[in-house]
């Protein structure tokens, strides 16, 4: 027979892991890889404090300053949806 009580720690640890699991799923993924993804493929990033350097393949360039990294990844991802909304 199964012991009642060695089924709590397994039901437990489980559930433990479901919730780590799902916080990691859900949880918001940095701007500047939001940006890497919005972006794909053929471009070059630099950050040069205060100064995040985009060039895309089509030789467009995106220059935007900012106090961090993450802010001017933000506010490119803004301005990239604030176009696409436009077109």
């Amino acid at each position: 027979m199964i012991d009642s009580q060695r089924k709590m720690p397994i039901g437990v640890f489980t559930g433990i892991f479901l919730v780590i699991g799902l916080a990691i799923y859900f949880w918001p993924k940095p701007a500047c890889g939001m940006l890497t993804e919005t972006l794909s493929n053929g471009f070059f990033m630099r950050w040069q404090a205060p100064v995040l350097l985009i060039v895309r393949s089509n030789k467009e360039q995106i220059i935007m300053n900012a106090d961090s990294k993450e802010l001017a990844c933000e506010k490119v991802l803004i301005q990239i949806n604030q176009a696409n909304e436009l077109n």
